[in-house]
């Protein structure tokens, strides 16, 4: 692609970049816009209250297509639902190396592709390393579920290893793909970001909420007060700001070095967090609740095209690597089974539907199907226009609905031939850290 792409968008051969971000985020509740997306306000690049940046469009209806880093990761990564790209934790299961990755397409198209990110669901064993002339995942000194504490999680740190690399590709178009597990259980946030949010709290939590708290009250032997709810969620808001500086310090070097303007910038989460909305709190992968799927996304465009607007039709995880490399003048593999939501405007039919599931051990299922409307989790049906909370299980009233909904999902399930199974060679020490953060028995 090389020359005739950048000549298209306008791009010098210095300027032809995307940068990929993704980490955990809440459900993007119905509030103002300065709480629901303060995770990417920049306020450490330009000193800016917690509002959404001016640069990018917002995009308020994007859904992941499972509660969990792997499965979720690449479904954005190869534009396939869960049970077509194969990566699956609870089988123990690495993507396929038979699917094209956005990373590999990316490559073939002339960009240096490099990613830093904090590992364990995305170690490389897990195949997500696919395309990336560079893949390095955090390594930490423990293998315990307090080892996402140290410094090596923080957000900051993937920022400074990509600080580097960028500082490398001077003259070069790159592809970069960042994550963090900063905003994740356990809740460590540093003091200084804490004070801007637990407004007083005197109560008997601590301030590093950690997983074996978590777990105290999620198993009911410990019961928390209403203002100790929310200190826990003030901590992980923390998290949030910390990453929020990081992203700054991000976007300052883009400044700085000349490339920001022309840059394609794509910030969104995998997965959400759960904080009481169906009772369990800090925790996800056990629900397919809107909580835990609703996510945040911000797209800035070369030349902040579309800056300012905001899109209320709904946009799929899978749709996100089509819209990359469609931004970019390049054609689409063949087997991406999303759509370029820039280039499809209205929305075709079913583009709003967003099929979802747990990953749990086969051959057991747990999946959903969620339209503007309704939505389907397992036998359970909600009427989102009358109970977004969902909360009232209205599939024996509703059978028409179920019906079609129960089809539909199947359809979408059996659209393609599910991978061949392909084991993924992990070592005890992954095993270990997997384990205590709770995504293995």
């Amino acid at each position: 692609m090389g020359e005739r792409v950048g000549r298209r968008l306008g791009l010098s051969p210095a300027r032809r970049f995307v940068c990929d971000l993704m980490h955990f985020a809440r459900k993007v509740p119905t509030v103002p816009v300065q709480r629901r997306m303060n995770i990417a306000t920049l306020v450490a690049a330009r000193n800016e209250s917690l509002t959404r940046p001016s640069w990018c469009a917002l995009f308020t209806h994007a859904f992941a297509h499972a509660p969990s880093t792997l499965a979720s990761h690449a479904a954005i990564l190869t534009s396939l639902l869960p049970p077509h790209h194969g990566g699956s934790i609870a089988n123990d299961f690495s993507v396929s190396r038979e699917v094209v990755t956005l990373a590999e397409a990316m490559r073939e198209a002339g960009y240096s592709t490099a990613s830093f990110n904090g590992g364990v669901q995305l170690d490389a064993s897990y195949g997500l390393d696919q395309g990336f002339d560079i893949y390095v995942s955090a390594k930490s000194r423990d293998s315990g579920a307090e080892s996402l504490v140290d410094e090596t999680d923080r957000f900051g740190h993937e920022v400074e290893q990509a600080r580097t690399w960028i500082e490398t590709q001077r003259g070069r178009a790159f592809f970069l793909f960042l994550h963090t597990y900063e905003v994740h259980h356990p809740y460590t946030p540093e003091e200084r970001d804490l004070e801007l949010f637990r407004g007083g709290y005197h109560g008997p939590l601590p301030d590093q909420i950690s997983m074996d708290l978590l777990e105290e009250v999620n198993h009911g032997k410990r019961t928390l007060e209403p203002r100790d709810r929310q200190h826990i969620v003030d901590a992980y808001d923390a998290e949030i700001r910390s990453a929020d500086r990081a992203f700054g310090t991000l976007v300052a070097l883009l400044r700085k070095l000349g490339l920001f303007d022309d840059a394609l910038v794509v910030v969104t989460s995998d997965h959400g967090e759960e904080f009481g909305e169906h009772g369990q709190m800090g925790w996800h992968s056990h629900t397919l609740y809107d909580e835990l799927l609703h996510v945040p996304l911000l797209v800035k465009l070369p030349g902040s095209r579309r800056a300012g607007n905001t899109v209320e039709e709904t946009v799929r995880g899978i749709d996100i690597a089509p819209t990359v490399l469609g931004a970019l003048a390049k054609s689409l593999p063949s087997g991406f089974e999303g759509r370029d939501v820039l280039a499809f405007w209205p929305p075709p039919a079913g583009a709003a539907e967003v099929w979802s599931s747990r990953d749990v051990t086969t051959p057991a299922g747990v999946f959903a199907l969620r339209t503007p409307d309704w939505k389907l989790i397992d036998r359970r049906l909600y009427d989102l226009r009358h109970d977004p909370g969902e909360r009232s299980d209205v599939a024996g009233s509703e059978p028409q609905v179920m019906k079609r909904m129960t089809s539909r999902r199947l359809a979408l399930l059996e659209s393609r031939p599910r991978p061949r199974p392909q084991r993924a060679r992990i070592n005890e020490e992954l095993r270990r850290r997997l384990r205590a953060l709770g995504y293995l028995d």
